[in-house]
């Protein structure tokens, strides 16, 4: 039961700190001039809501750890949705890693794919809602199993016609497909470098975004093998599962550590919202001033 109770802790105190970290960042994306110009942007505002309600639905895990018991019944359906969240995530991961081929590859298309860039969006977040939506009836509630610190879809019909396929479809495809895209990219870039060394010419911003999403697919995908593949090893393994649950919940943590670290523009207006200052070279504290979106 210490152990239990360490985990809920662990959950509660995680989520509590990366909900305002991730609400700050959606906040630069969705309101400063030189965020919502670019599409890498808006796609990251729309992932970051998503894994919102992932930190959300860790939260409520955490209380009902502690508190040993199931809350209401209504909160419990809508909070603890963590499952369907991958929905949404790999959806938002796939259109991320299309727009980095358009970019990387096709500069001359970008501008004529952000209105289809735009359209899976809304093919995405119309999904997501849906599932939602599906998941908060009797018929595909989902399960929090405190013994066990783990999710289960509810043996209903529905459930398992629907839930064990089509969502699992879903995340394998849109995983798949921005496995492809990183994989067309690579191959892109080394070919051009070959034979046309001359005419390939890439932004180091566009790099840092490219090496961002990356970052993003691989944590996310080798969570989501693990919890899906790996059912039969980890469940008898409870250090296992509790070390799961926790990397899980950090997945809303790797967005905005890699927003500090790759992206000069939003450490400082992050640093300027609580009256910091950055060190120029010289070790003398300056205002940086954000000329664009990376540098």
């Amino acid at each position: 039961m210490n152990d239990k109770y360490a985990i809920g802790i662990a959950l509660l105190v995680i989520s509590t700190v990366l909900l305002p970290f991730h609400l700050i960042f959606i906040w630069f994306f969705l309101s400063k001039k030189e965020y919502r110009r670019h599409m890498a942007f808006k796609i990251m505002a729309s992932l970051g809501i998503i894994d919102c309600f992932h930190i959300l639905s860790h939260f409520a895990t955490g209380l009902m750890t502690v508190l040993a018991s199931n809350i209401n019944t209504v909160i419990e359906r809508v909070w603890t949705l963590v499952l369907t969240s991958w929905v949404g995530m790999a959806g938002m991961i796939f259109i991320l890693s299309l727009n980095r081929l358009v970019v990387l590859t096709s500069a001359r298309l970008a501008s004529r794919s952000e209105r289809q860039i735009y359209s899976l969006c809304a093919v995405v977040w119309t999904t997501y809602l849906g599932v939602l939506a599906l998941h908060m009836t009797n018929e595909g509630a989902i399960n929090y199993r405190i013994r066990e610190s783990s999710f289960s879809y509810a043996l209903t019909d529905l459930n398992m016609l629907y839930a064990e396929v089509y969502e699992s479809y879903w995340i394998l495809i849109c995983l798949s497909m921005s496995f492809l895209c990183y994989l067309v990219i690579f191959l892109w870039i080394l070919l051009n470098k070959q034979f046309r060394p001359k005419h390939i010419k890439i932004a180091g911003r566009e790099v840092k975004i490219l090496v961002q999403a990356i970052i993003i697919f691989g944590y996310l995908t080798t969570l989501r093998a693990t919890w899906h593949y790996g059912t039969s090893w980890y469940m008898k393994h409870v250090e296992v599962v509790n070390t799961l649950n926790i990397l899980t919940s950090l997945v809303g943590g790797v967005n905005p550590v890699l927003y500090l670290c790759f992206n000069s523009g939003l450490r400082a207006q992050f640093f300027a919202l609580f009256g910091l200052r950055q060190k120029n070279h010289t070790g003398k504290s300056c205002t940086v001033t954000v000329l664009g979106v990376h540098k």
